[in-house]
């Protein structure tokens, strides 16, 4: 049995707006808690260490790369 009708699920597709947006650029920050203590920051090097999520081991291996910074 649906959770909803089908009538119900029309009248929600109904109020879809589609759109396109052009971007003119893209800002990204690093934020890995570089700043932030260094007791914090090897808490979540162990945290992720001892991880069983399946990226935890290629953000861990990014953590060790040193931090450039440029102007």
């Amino acid at each position: 049995m649906p959770v909803i009708t089908n009538e119900f699920r029309d009248k929600l597709f109904a109020g879809f707006v589609g759109f396109n947006i052009e971007l003119s650029s893209i800002e990204s920050k690093l934020k890995l808690g570089q700043y932030r203590k260094a007791d914090d920051q090897v808490d979540v090097y162990n945290a992720l260490t001892n991880s069983q999520v399946l990226s935890a081991p290629s953000l861990v291996k990014y953590m060790k790369k040193p931090i450039v910074t440029g102007s």
